[in-house]
């Protein structure tokens, strides 16, 4: 079973093609990553079946990365503004 799904938030991934997924998903077990994508993919396997389900909208998700330093996040928020000229909320 999934201990944890966030859904609806603003994903930025550390994959190879670091993807920004908009309303977006992430799954985790036993502490580590089960899936990533967008909400209308995960759902059907997630929601609803996890012990804690979290809803992520208006907030930035950034799976396998522990933030230590406040400027990674400013980077990002400006990410979301070049990618489409807004941020979500």
């Amino acid at each position: 079973m999934t201990d944890i799904y966030l859904r609806g938030g603003f994903v930025i991934t550390m994959d190879k093609s670091r993807r920004v997924i908009r309303d977006g998903c992430v799954a985790v077990s036993d502490g580590r990553i089960e899936a990533v994508g967008k909400c209308t993919e995960l759902d059907k396997d997630f929601k609803g079946r996890a012990k804690e389900e979290i809803d992520a909208r208006r907030h930035i998700i950034m799976p396998g990365l522990i933030d230590t330093h406040v400027h990674l996040v400013q980077g990002s928020l400006r990410l979301a503004l070049i990618i489409d000229g807004s941020f979500p909320g």
